[in-house]
């Protein structure tokens, strides 16, 4: 069994952005590019804006060595905004600052449907029809 510890990216970011750098850049994860691209292109971005902290999952052993082997993260989004029908991809992107992805059912784990339905899918941003 590996002995883990769990430190948080923005723990990270303020001792040493280089070694930041090197340990997100080291990551990788075959099995599924956009969660190894999540963290290589927009874990310090959200941290920065206050929208995700991200928590890296490393070997203590190894740590305990001098070297940060990074096997595995998590990130929990701080706030889902809530888009009405409409509006534009582009106004979408200067209300959240960074995406356009929508749930593609419109709803999502934290929030029903507006007629009160199940919950499906996971977005940070969701589109409601009016």
């Amino acid at each position: 069994m590996i002995n883990t510890m769990l430190i948080p990216l923005k723990t990270l970011m303020d001792q040493d952005m280089t070694a930041t750098d090197e340990v997100i850049s080291s990551f990788i994860y075959p099995a599924d590019p956009d969660i190894e691209g999540f963290l290589k292109t927009r874990a310090i971005k959200f941290e920065n804006a206050l929208k995700s902290r991200t928590y890296l999952l490393f070997d203590k052993e190894a740590a305990h060595k001098g070297e940060l082997s990074l096997l595995a993260y998590f990130t929990i989004a701080l706030h889902i905004l809530i888009v009405p029908e409409g509006f534009s991809g582009n106004r979408v992107k200067k209300l959240d600052g960074f995406s356009s992805t929508f749930c593609p059912t419109g709803r999502c784990p934290f929030h029903p449907t507006p007629q009160g339905g199940g919950f499906s899918g996971a977005s940070s941003i969701n589109r409601y029809p009016r």
